[in-house]
């Protein structure tokens, strides 16, 4: 019998209980093991062969997502709006060949957007209405653009474009004065002719059944390019020149050009009311025991019992070694599907309706899980399970509707002050680069093995030291290090202090026998990257050896303000098929001789040609060639 096989290795003295919950998911009944002396313990999670400890598969379940998908606003025509005027139209896509080119769009649909020739105040509104909007959109603004988004038809979100400038007047929220206007702290607008990704989440402002103005409106968050703007800004009144100065529970959006051209596209959002769940007549049921893993509390015998007005799971007399069971009624205002979560440390489950929707059992420690089910409008049932091990108690449930926000349930509204976030730590460069190796993210994925670059021009970089490739490029202030330091610097994550273009990840030199065929994944073989120097200036230039190839990469701020990049040949001849990537992605050659792309930067290169399977690849035929340059504009 061949066997194959995961293990974990146990060394403790004396009689040992192997904790059930790590073999019983496998062999399907807890077992006790006791031994004598130094143990050695082998727990087989997979053989092969004759004898299998457990061969059904597990079924494929579809994965829980953090939170219920917005909605796509639709842009097949312009019958989502109210009224609109010959200026507005729907369009395949908008674009510009330059920075300084003109604004340019192609037939089709999927994209909004407004010519405005006059330059003259132009606005078109939405006949969706909204109280509490959480949105996400992508603008296009031609050199010197302006244009607005307006919150209920009320609050003005400035649009403009300020690349290259010292202002920091795009993604501000307009008072309803000058000396009411919220600036925003870094200027994260990109080149003209590219898009934009705005989020948001606002707050209508609350009233009682009267029409009494309970409380202001809010901007929770307001995002530019990734880069947090603004966060939790109370809104005391409307913007100056808005058409309606009474604040409402709800009203249209609405689209706004001032100056120049203005496209919108992927507009996709949530509108929340006002409903929520509610729980009612809550019990609970106290079981003591020693337990590491959830217990089946309907075969114990409870030692306490009572009623309660929340989820606590903090009695008086319990801190460890202790199981509860909670039931209550529901009450559900809108039918559609829930989305639930919980976390629990050390464990517990969450039924609906007496079906088991929520499996969260820790190790012990704190666990997050998630369920969704629909649910109808009226009286449903809900309990939760919970067993307590040792160190922390705690139990929170989550759950989010349609069209009601992300909330807590059966919880008792905090009368503490919200804890203040840590003071914000930044490097910036003096007097030459500044080099930082951390943990950065790309794209969503943590990378391991980059250093960023911070140079005293304000034109920062991080290159993958794993890959040897340009990960992001950024203006302004160099590193928010905070995640270094505050709370012992757990996560090691550098933030780049400021909204940055994020480039391809990958190797960026590689053989293809087709330039239309795939890129190849990971290091190919004979790849080595043989790390830094530093030139005269303390820029680093980086060295990798590829098919009979040295190679240097050195990546420098220009003083226009954006990225150049040299990959040079140090030794050997290049060969016919291999190539320089410059990108990967949605790649749009301009009549300028640029490339756009992903619509979010722009290519600068002398030679380049389209490749991969879906023209998704910019490459550079390496051979004949001593080097290939390259500038980054965004």
């Amino acid at each position: 019998m061949n066997f194959s096989a995961n293990f974990r290795m146990v060394l403790k003295p004396g009689w040992f209980q192997l904790p059930s919950k790590y073999i019983r998911s496998r062999l399907g009944t807890a077992s006790l093991l006791p031994l004598k002396g130094i143990c050695l313990l082998l727990i087989l999670s997979s053989c092969q062969g004759d004898v299998t400890i457990a061969e059904e598969e597990e079924p494929d379940t579809p994965e829980i997502p953090a939170r219920l998908p917005k909605q796509d606003f639709p842009l097949k025509d312009l019958s989502a709006f109210s009224s609109p005027s010959a200026a507005w139209a729907i369009v395949g896509n908008a674009f510009a060949a330059t920075p300084d080119a003109d604004f340019q769009v192609n037939e089709g649909s999927g994209a909004l957007v407004c010519a405005n020739e006059t330059n003259t105040l132009t606005t078109l509104a939405t006949q969706m209405e909204h109280g509490d909007l959480e949105m996400d959109l992508m603008f296009l603004l031609p050199k010197d653009g302006q244009a607005q988004l307006w919150l209920q038809g009320r609050y003005a979100i400035q649009l403009e474009d300020t690349w290259g400038k010292e202002s920091q007047r795009c993604g501000m929220l307009l008072g309803n004065s000058a000396a009411n206007d919220h600036l925003t702290p870094v200027n994260a607008s990109r080149a003209p002719g590219l898009w934009q990704h705005l989020s948001l989440y606002f707050e209508a402002a609350r009233f009682d059944e009267n029409g009494g103005k309970l409380s202001n409106a809010k901007l929770h968050y307001l995002r530019l390019n990734g880069y947090t703007l603004m966060e939790n800004v109370e809104i005391a009144a409307p913007s100056a020149g808005a058409s309606n100065t009474d604040e409402v529970a709800e009203a249209a959006l609405v689209f706004a050009s001032l100056k120049g051209a203005v496209a919108f596209k992927d507009i996709h959002y949530k509108a929340y009311t006002l409903d929520q769940l509610q729980v009612n007549n809550i019990q609970y049921k106290v079981y003591k025991g020693d337990w590491d893993h959830l217990p089946n509390v309907d075969t114990l015998t409870a030692t306490d019992a009572g009623s309660k007005e929340d989820f606590d799971v903090e009695i008086e007399g319990l801190k460890d070694k202790f199981a509860l069971s909670f039931s209550a009624q529901l009450e559900v205002p809108v039918a559609g599907e829930y989305l639930f979560e919980t976390r629990i440390d050390d464990g517990g489950d969450l039924f609906i309706d007496g079906d088991l929707l929520i499996h969260n059992d820790g190790e012990p420690g704190m666990g997050t899980e998630r369920g969704m089910v629909t649910l109808t409008k009226g009286t449903h049932t809900i309990d939760l399970t919970y067993y307590q091990d040792v160190w922390g108690k705690r139990l929170f449930v989550f759950y989010e509707g349609p069209n009601i926000k992300w909330q807590s349930l059966g919880a008792k509204e905090s009368t503490k002050a919200p804890r203040k976030g840590p003071e914000r730590l930044v490097i910036n460069p003096s007097g030459g680069p500044e080099l930082i190796r951390s943990f950065v993210n790309h794209k969503g994925q943590k990378r391991n093995f980059p250093i960023s670059v911070g140079s005293p021009l304000g034109i920062h970089y991080t290159f993958d030291l794993e890959e040897g490739t340009l990960l992001h490029a950024w203006r302004g202030e160099f590193a928010d290090v905070t995640n270094m330091w505050v709370g012992r610097g757990h996560s090691q994550l550098l933030i780049p202090a400021n909204a940055s273009a994020e480039a391809s990840a990958g190797v960026s030199v590689a053989q293809l026998d087709d330039p239309k065929g795939t890129w190849p994944t990971g290091l190919p073989a004979g790849y080595t990257i043989d790390g830094y120097d530093l030139d005269a200036d303390g820029y680093p230039i980086f060295k990798y050896q590829y098919g009979g190839l040295q190679l240097s990469d050195q990546v420098l701020p220009t003083n226009d303000g954006n990225i150049k990049r040299t990959i040079t040949v140090d030794s050997g001849t290049p060969q016919a098929n291999q190539y320089v990537r410059l990108a990967a992605g949605s790649i749009e050659a301009l009549e300028s001789g640029w490339y756009r792309i992903d619509g979010e930067y722009y290519i600068d290169v002398e030679e380049a040609t389209i490749g991969g399977g879906n023209g998704d690849l910019l490459l550079v035929p390496l051979a004949g060639k001593e080097r290939v340059t390259y500038n980054l504009i965004w």
